[in-house]
C-alpha cells in the first residue's frame, strides 16, 4: 500500500507539473484524462502480470511433481 501511494503521488505530480507548463496556461482536460487513463492501464497491466507470474511460480514450487512435468515440457521445446 505504501508503494501504491508513492506511485500515486509521483504520477499526480507529473500530471500537475505538465498542467502548470501547458502553453498560455490553457487547461487540456481531455489530454490529462487520456494520459492518466494510459498510466492506469499500463500500471494495472504490469501489476497483473507480475502478480500472475508470482502466483504461478509459488504454485509450481508448492507442487514439485507439476514443476518437474513443466520443466520436462519446456526442455522438449528447446
Amino acid at each position: 500500500m505504501k508503494l501504491a501511494k508513492r506511485i500515486d503521488v509521483l504520477l499526480q505530480g507529473l500530471v500537475d507539473d505538465h498542467r502548470s507548463r501547458s502553453s498560455k496556461g490553457e487547461s487540456q482536460p481531455e489530454y490529462h484524462n487520456r494520459s492518466c487513463n494510459f498510466q492506469i492501464l499500463l500500471l494495472a497491466g504490469t501489476d497483473t502480470s507480475a502478480v500472475t507470474l508470482e502466483w504461478a511460480m509459488s504454485n509450481l514450487l508448492n507442487h514439485l511433481l507439476v514443476l518437474k512435468k513443466a520443466r520436462l515440457e519446456l526442455d522438449d521445446q528447446t
